[in-house]
């Protein structure tokens, strides 16, 4: 067996093991299997372990229908994990307990704004939540805080972990915020943040903006599903210093200098996502494996499509390119990079 053969298997069997003093739970009913024991040994860090169920029993692991499946709590301690057993929900835990999520229904601004915190899925009833008519005096979150922009004030989350704002859909649910030269939101030092079935934008008064829709910096784990993001913010979204950028069946539309500016950004997908009308393109650098798939981007103005600097793995895949108006070439002359254009249309 290879090397790699052999890494698989063990991690595959890993991740199958729900053996808990010797049963496997999968699902809530019984079945008859035929499983081959045959002297099975785990080895961790090249030293043998020899598995043990909660009352110290062993338990040797078997193979059953091509997988092979090791003993969670043995496994687990192996590698200094703490294994424990729900019985009621019928689920492993390794490591770390997941962390109880708070859900709280908002209603006004204030509300939103002081839902923001670690570990809270914010679900928002209809109607316009504006930034810019929020009380600061009234703001109780440590997490979020407003900061001085040239013509006002814009929304920072800071050092926040696993949280969903969640809207109906984004003909429902829109958060936007006056002041031209400010973010809609911003996103700094925080993990695993879900935004979805929401609109974010400026509001309609006259002026041109100097501040984008979503920024997001020194962060990782970021989604936005379902969402529109409009302007006249220059940019849908600028992320700097990202790691694991979901973009999903959202749209970028009307921003004033571009559709997205990613730098030192890793391991971002957009897919089945719509960029349409802003006056400018996508700008990439010094990044590493950004995906596009499925995405539709048209009737934009700009110099160049796509400017793409210092940015390795970056493919566009099953897109559209067209009725975009161009000044110049349809890619600048990009630095130390290769984009790939798999099963894509490029419409001048």
């Amino acid at each position: 067996m290879r090397k790699l053969d052999k890494a698989k298997w063990f991690i595959c069997g890993f991740l199958a093991a729900g053996i808990m003093g010797g049963l496997v739970f999968a699902q809530p009913l019984e079945k008859n299997i035929t499983a081959f024991y045959n002297g099975i040994k785990i080895f961790v860090d090249g030293k043998q372990i020899d598995p043990k169920d909660e009352n110290g029993n062993s338990v040797e692991p078997f193979i059953y229908d091509g997988t092979t499946y090791l003993p969670a709590r043995a496994v687990g301690e192996a590698f200094g994990k703490e294994v424990a057993w729900n019985e009621e929900s019928k689920e492993i835990y390794i490591g770390d307990l997941p962390k109880e999520v708070t859900t709280v229904e908002v209603s006004t601004v204030e509300q939103l704004v002081n839902a923001m915190a670690s570990n809270t899925h914010i679900k928002l009833k209809d109607g316009v939540y504006n930034l810019s008519s929020l009380n600061i005096d009234k703001l109780s979150s440590s997490h979020a805080f407003f900061e001085d922009v040239y013509d006002g004030k814009q929304l920072v989350l800071r050092n926040i972990e696993n949280l969903v704002i969640e809207g109906s859909g984004y003909e429902n649910v829109l958060i936007s915020t006056d002041p031209r030269y400010a973010n809609v939101i911003s996103i700094m030092d925080s993990d695993n943040i879900v935004i979805k079935g929401i609109k974010m934008g400026h509001t309609s008064e006259q002026g041109e903006c100097v501040g984008g829709v979503l920024k997001a910096d020194s962060s990782k784990n970021i989604q936005i599903d379902d969402c529109l993001l409009y302007g006249c913010g220059i940019l849908g979204i600028e992320a700097y210093d990202v790691e694991n950028l979901v973009f999903n069946s959202t749209v970028i539309e009307d921003c004033s200098y571009g559709i997205m500016s990613l730098n030192r950004c890793e391991d971002c997908l957009f897919k089945n996502s719509e960029f349409r009308s802003c006056n400018g393109g996508i700008s990439v650098s010094n990044s590493h494996n950004i995906k596009y798939v499925s995405c539709n981007i048209h009737d934009n103005n700009a110099d160049s499509m796509l400017d793409i600097v210092n940015t390795s793995k970056i493919s566009f895949e099953k897109s559209i390119f067209e009725k975009n108006k161009l000044n110049a070439k349809f890619e600048t002359d990009s630095t130390n990079s290769v984009i790939d254009f798999i099963e894509t249309t490029i419409k001048l």
